[in-house]
C-alpha cells in the first residue's frame, strides 16, 4: 500500500476506536431506550403486535440476540451498531481505493464519508441506520467492482435494518436492470419485513418535513449550532448535482441516476400521498451519494490540492460528535448521572419525568419507578425539561441538580 492508503486505513481504524469509546461511555438516548423497552426486551409476540418507525426490524432482532446472550447495558445494546460501523468503514476503504486509487484523494473522500456527523453518530448509536448504511455502501462497492453476486442480498439487508433505505435500494435495482439482484432482494426482505409491516399504519411514519430545503439542510448539517453549515452545506448539495460529471462508466455516474430516481420518488410520494420528506437521519443515505459526487467531479490536475483542502473540514465534523453525548439527543446527556443521583437518594424512588426523559429513566430505574408529567402523575422526584420547569414553583419542589449539558432540572418534594 502507498503512504496515503496506509494513513487512510489508520484514520478509519481510529474512527472505529472512537465509535467503541462513545458506545461505552455515552448515556442511553430516548430513541435507543424506546427501542429496547418496546421491542427488544418484550416477548416476540408482543413486539410484533404493533409497528413504529422506531422499530428497525432486523436491527431490533440483532439487539434481542446480543442482549439475550450478554445481558443489558448501553454498550451491549450498541454492539450491532458497532458491527455496522466496521462493515461501513471497511467498504469506505475499499470503495474509495477503487474510485481514486491509493492517492491522497482516497484519504480525503474516506474521511468525509466516515467522519460526517450523520454516519459517525450512527456508527455507535443502537439504531438500524449504521448497519443499513454499511450494507448499502457494500452494495455500491460491489457494483463499482463489477461483482454483482451479492448486491441484492446487501440491498435487502439494508432495507431490513432500516426501512428508509427502501428508496435508494429500489433505485439501484432499477438502474442495474438485472433480475438476479431483484430476486435476492425479495428473498431477503419479504420473510423479515412482511409480518412486522402487516401491522403498520400510515401514522407510524411520522418523522420528516414538508420542505425540500429543510430536508436537505437537516441531512447535510455538520455543525448543530449552525456556524459552519453555510460553508459546507452548499458543497454537499453541489455533490448531488455534480454526480453526472463523474468519469464515464464509473459507479458514481450510475449513482447519479439512482439519486435522480430517489429524488423523484420522494417528491412524487409527497405530492401524491402527502408523505413527508426525509429529515436528518431518515435521509442519511444522501450523505455518501453527495460525498462521492463531490470528490468524483474533481478534475485530475486538482485532485491533490483538493484532497489537502478537504481535510480542513474534518475538525468541524469531529467537533460536532462529542465524546460524552450525541448532539441531536443533548437532552439525554445527563440521564445516567441523574438516575444514579436518584438511586443514591432513594433505593425505591418514585419519579415523575417529562415525556422525552421517561424512556431513558425507565431504562435505568425500571418501569415502576417512572411516570410521566403528561399523565398528571405525582412522585417524590421530578425530572423536568425546560418547558416543564415551571412545575418546580407550582409544586413547591426543591431543586437539587441541574445538568450542565442538557439543562434538565431534578427536583424533590
Amino acid at each position: 500500500m502507498t503512504r496515503a492508503a496506509r494513513i487512510t486505513a489508520l484514520a478509519l481504524a481510529c474512527i472505529f476506536a472512537y465509535d467503541v469509546f462513545r458506545a461505552a461511555n455515552i448515556a442511553i438516548t430516548v430513541d435507543e431506550a424506546f427501542t429496547y423497552l418496546d421491542f427488544v426486551r418484550t416477548p416476540l409476540a408482543d413486539a410484533t403486535k404493533y409497528y413504529d418507525a422506531n422499530n428497525h426490524v432486523l436491527h431490533t432482532i440483532a439487539c434481542r440476540a446480543v442482549t439475550g446472550l450478554l445481558g443489558v447495558s448501553e454498550f451491549k445494546l450498541r454492539i450491532p451498531a458497532l458491527i455496522g460501523a466496521s462493515v461501513y468503514l471497511y467498504f469506505v476503504f475499499r470503495l474509495t481505493r477503487k474510485l481514486f486509487g491509493e492517492t491522497w484523494l482516497m484519504l480525503g473522500c474516506a474521511l468525509w464519508l466516515a467522519a460526517h456527523p450523520q454516519p459517525l453518530d450512527f456508527q455507535s448509536l443502537a439504531r438500524g441506520y449504521g448497519l443499513a448504511l454499511g450494507c448499502l455502501l457494500g452494495a455500491i462497492t460491489l457494483w463499482a467492482e463489477e461483482k454483482p453476486a451479492w448486491i441484492g442480498v446487501l440491498l435487502g439487508l439494508s432495507v431490513c435494518f432500516n426501512l428508509v433505505f427502501l428508496v435508494p435500494a429500489v433505485a439501484i435495482l432499477i438502474v442495474m436492470r438485472q433480475w438476479r439482484p431483484v430476486w435476492q432482494f425479495l428473498a431477503v426482505t419479504l420473510p423479515i419485513l412482511w409480518f412486522p409491516l402487516s401491522n403498520a399504519r400510515r401514522d407510524n411514519f411520522y418523522f420528516g418535513t414538508n420542505s425540500i430545503l429543510e430536508s436537505a439542510q437537516s441531512i447535510f448539517e455538520v455543525d448543530f449550532q449552525q456556524t459552519t453549515n453555510r460553508i459546507l452545506f452548499p458543497l454537499f448539495a453541489a455533490g448531488v448535482f455534480l454526480m453526472p460529471l463523474a468519469p464515464k462508466g464509473s459507479v458514481v455516474r450510475k449513482l447519479s441516476l439512482v439519486a435522480l430516481l430517489s429524488a423523484a420518488a420522494l417528491v412524487g410520494a409527497h405530492y401524491a400521498a402527502n408523505v413527508v420528506y426525509p429529515a436528518g437521519r431518515t435521509g442519511i443515505y444522501w450523505v455518501p451519494l453527495a460525498v462521492l459526487g463531490l470528490f468524483s467531479a474533481i478534475p485530475a490536475r486538482f485532485r491533490t490540492p483538493a484532497a489537502v483542502a478537504s481535510l480542513a473540514a474534518i475538525p468541524f465534523f469531529l467537533a460536532a460528535c462529542k465524546p460524552d453525548f450525541y448532539e441531536p439527543w443533548r437532552i439525554d446527556a445527563g440521564d445516567r448521572r441523574i438516575a444514579a443521583l436518584i438511586r443514591q437518594a432513594s433505593p425505591k424512588p418514585s419519579v415523575v419525568a417529562s415525556h422525552g426523559l421517561s424512556y431513558p429513566l425507565r431504562f435505568y430505574l425500571g418501569d415502576e419507578a417512572v411516570k410521566r408529567v403528561e399523565d398528571q402523575a405525582d412522585g417524590e422526584f421530578w425530572v423536568l425539561l425546560i418547558e416543564h420547569k415551571a412545575l418546580v414553583g407550582e409544586k413547591k419542589l426543591n431543586v437539587f441538580y441541574t445538568d450542565p449539558v442538557s439543562g434538565v432540572t431534578v427536583a424533590r418534594k
